[in-house]
């Protein structure tokens, strides 16, 4: 859908997120100043004013929404922000002062975040916390709970060769805690064997075609626009 800019960071180690002492907050702080420095170098010798799509998973979307923070919520950039696509993270509408959460396929200037988990399975710190996390369907590009997507929907998941796509294979649906319940695969033999509580390793990897075509959607309509 364009062309890819992908910064290279230090990334803290992931006993950041279970420990949370004043070394965590620090050790996250230098991962995002490696990424923030990467963005305003981008801005200085690349940008070229086009339209701008953010995508980013687990740390990487804690530190999109903070650089969504910085230099996107009220500021200028904003009205170039396609869409911010920021899954494997807890992401709030009461994280940004102006950029609100996408509720359908082809929302400009808005976030989709969702968390991927075996249906029936909510982890305790999620309703731990007091507020639910935003979350989109990321096949049907919708926020209503409780509705499974059509098999025909899904248009494909990828494995590390990107070769084998099983069109078909997730169903997935919204929770009323704000993560995407994802069903059993529907892949004869092996589903039963792959299925999990946890699938926060494939965010985007169950979903990469209705992504990867809602991008190019809402690239067209930003494009198309005024």
């Amino acid at each position: 859908a364009g062309r890819v800019f992908a910064p290279r960071y230090r990334q803290a180690h992931i006993r950041v997120f279970s420990v949370g002492d004043s070394l965590s907050l620090g050790a996250l702080q230098l991962a995002y100043g490696d990424i923030r420095d990467a963005f305003q170098h981008f801005l200085d010798h690349w940008d070229q004013g086009r339209p701008l799509v953010i995508a980013a998973h687990s740390q990487g979307s804690w530190h999109a929404r903070w650089l969504l923070q910085e230099f996107f919520d009220g500021q200028p950039l904003q009205d170039r922000l396609v869409a911010a696509y920021i899954p494997g993270m807890d992401i709030y509408a009461s994280d940004f002062e102006t950029i609100d959460p996408c509720l359908g396929p082809v929302d400009q200037h808005c976030f989709c975040a969702w968390m991927s988990y075996g249906t029936g399975y909510v982890p305790a710190w999620i309703t731990a916390k007091p507020d639910v996390p935003s979350a989109i369907h990321p096949v049907t590009w919708t926020t209503l709970e409780g509705v499974r997507n059509e098999k025909k929907a899904h248009k494909g998941a990828v494995r590390e060769s990107f070769r084998n796509k099983n069109p078909g294979s997730i169903t997935a649906q919204l929770c009323t805690e704000g993560v995407l319940w994802v069903d059993q695969p529907h892949m004869f033999l092996v589903g039963k064997w792959l299925h999990r509580d946890n699938w926060h390793v494939g965010d985007f990897n169950l979903f990469w075609d209705n992504i990867r075509t809602n991008v190019h959607q809402r690239v067209e309509g930003a494009v198309s626009r005024p």
